[in-house]
């Protein structure tokens, strides 16, 4: 993870290598090279706490004897592999559930993959998703791809593997929250009537339109916008919808935007048209 400093603790292969040999009659020692097994010298002074020496792996010499007259021994080696990997920081993941059916499928890998690689190179280290702390942890249930998430909300494990060493692994998780989608209702055109001097010009509360819009849903948050482009990214709202002279006179088309309240992904658009007729002029005097 970046901060183990690589501390093995080699004596876990002692009662490996007695094999039900009696530890009070055989020794175990262990070595840095093939030459100081056999010469029995330069031991491992400290094998609970060894610090690996040459990363990412290095070979360990070991060495049994007889306790009594030390000449009797037999030779073995085994290899400590230091292994790299970590995993990046996990945000939740919205969801818009556009068929209004509670479920979502997913593409977990181009949604998260980059996320939890966080720079380490996608060839050396492979990226799976699980329902489960265990199934994480044992590399088990793997989530197929695409996945099927249910509303209102599912947490997902993701591990993160050494693929050369895949018993060295990161996990964390990060939930997914589904919420319905929502759509916007192409309201009838807003018309007014032109004052002096007939410019085209008029001032509409675009909110009168919020419930015709929306379909008087609980849910949902109405913008108004002057291009498609904004009122799909959400740019540029009018900040005073309930005093809005058009800019284009006498015809202007706007985008209403809208969006559900408690997930903004799950948006939809539509075009509200503002017209202004001109007032009819009297001819004055009119006579009786």
């Amino acid at each position: 993870n970046g901060t183990n400093p690589g501390i093995f603790d080699l004596t876990v292969n002692t009662p490996i290598i007695l094999g039900g040999q009696d530890p009070l009659i055989y020794e175990v020692k262990y070595y840095t090279t093939l030459l100081d097994s056999q010469n029995d010298t330069n031991q491992i002074l400290t094998p609970a706490a060894y610090p690996i020496a040459t990363p990412p792996q290095q070979t360990i010499y070991v060495r049994i004897h007889d306790i009594a007259t030390n000449t009797c021994f037999s030779l073995s080696d085994f290899i400590i592999d230091f292994s790299p990997v970590s995993i990046g920081t996990l945000t939740d993941y919205d969801a818009c559930d556009a068929d209004v059916d509670g479920f979502v499928d997913l593409d977990l890998p181009l949604i998260k993959d980059n996320e939890a690689l966080n720079g380490l190179d996608p060839l050396q280290f492979t990226v799976t998703y699980h329902g489960s702390q265990a199934d994480a942890d044992n590399n088990v249930g793997t989530y197929p791809n695409p996945y099927t998430v249910a509303a209102p909300s599912e947490i997902i494990f993701v591990r993160v593997e050494n693929n050369a060493t895949p018993t060295c692994f990161a996990t964390d998780s990060f939930q997914v929250f589904v919420t319905l989608s929502i759509t916007a209702i192409e309201p009838t055109p807003y018309i007014l009537c032109d004052e002096f001097p007939n410019d085209g010009l008029a001032e509409f509360d675009l909110t009168t339109k919020d419930v015709e819009i929306s379909g008087g849903n609980p849910d949902a948050v109405v913008t108004y916008h002057l291009t498609l482009v904004e009122a799909q990214g959400n740019i540029n709202p009018i900040l005073t919808p309930a005093a809005f002279t058009n800019t284009i006179p006498s015809y202007q088309v706007l985008f209403p935007r809208v969006e559900n309240i408690n997930n903004s992904i799950c948006h939809d658009t539509t075009e509200l048209v503002l017209q202004v007729d001109q007032a009819p002029a009297i001819t004055d005097p009119i006579s009786d």
